[in-house]
């Protein structure tokens, strides 16, 4: 009888020193900030093109897709951490789908609101774990609330037409990082916003090219720059 005991401890044990063993593995990932110059992918909420409103998986998880692909990358857009620059997306085809969302956009009746990862995301095979284990804190379960996004409310402005829609195309994008003691390479806050939208404009229609022009910089904490 005693073996068998002495078998069962034995197992729980080994199984015990197991697990503790990943926890290192865990706690690194979870650490990893981005590299200088690392992509840092965007994602917006998908909305209906009747009333702008946010869309919703069977599971009521709120739905967010890439944003739309840039004919300079071939990629949706994609921003670098650390790295200040001009950013440029052209968008080859205004849809019709997507010119109504843009007059929702450019109205206020709804948002452009996207998200970029606060920090790289762990690999495929540890996404559930983290997702369930930040459940508590999420708006459905990739809402903006998870710890593994941060959100990006674009505010694009412009001017409404009876035919067509003027869209201020030059845009800031700001990124805050956390302080590089407490968190190094990782996103605490981001924003975009149209600037000088009555004079530096593009006039589209259903079918037309629109491009973009994002000037990325970067804060540490709200107050030094970090880029």
């Amino acid at each position: 009888m005693w073996l068998v005991v002495f078998a069962v401890q034995a197992f729980w044990l080994s199984l015990g020193t197991a697990l503790s063993g990943q926890e290192p593995l865990k706690s690194l990932e979870e650490a990893r900030g981005y590299n200088p110059g690392e992509p840092i992918p965007v994602s917006c909420l998908n909305r209906t093109i009747d009333t702008g409103e946010h869309i919703t998986d069977a599971a009521g998880q709120l739905q967010y897709i890439p944003f739309p692909t840039c004919n300079e990358t071939g990629r949706p857009l994609e921003l670098f951490f650390g790295v200040e620059k001009e950013v440029n997306c052209t968008i080859d085809f205004v849809t019709d789908e997507f010119f109504h969302l843009l007059e929702f956009y450019i109205h206020s009746d709804a948002p452009l609101s996207c998200r970029i990862p606060s920090k790289p995301l762990p690999p495929s095979v540890l996404e559930n774990e983290y997702r369930v284990s930040d459940q508590l804190t999420q708006e459905g379960a990739l809402g903006t609330q998870s710890t593994l996004y941060t959100p990006l409310i674009i505010a694009l402005a412009g001017t409404l037409q009876l035919s067509h829609l003027h869209v201020g195309n030059y845009l800031n994008l700001l990124v805050h990082a956390a302080p590089k003691s407490q968190s190094p390479g990782t996103v605490d806050a981001a924003t975009a916003y149209s600037i000088a939208s009555h004079t530096r404009n593009t006039k589209i229609t259903i079918g037309d090219p629109l491009p973009l022009s994002f000037s990325c910089g970067g804060q540490r904490g709200g107050l030094r720059r970090v880029f």
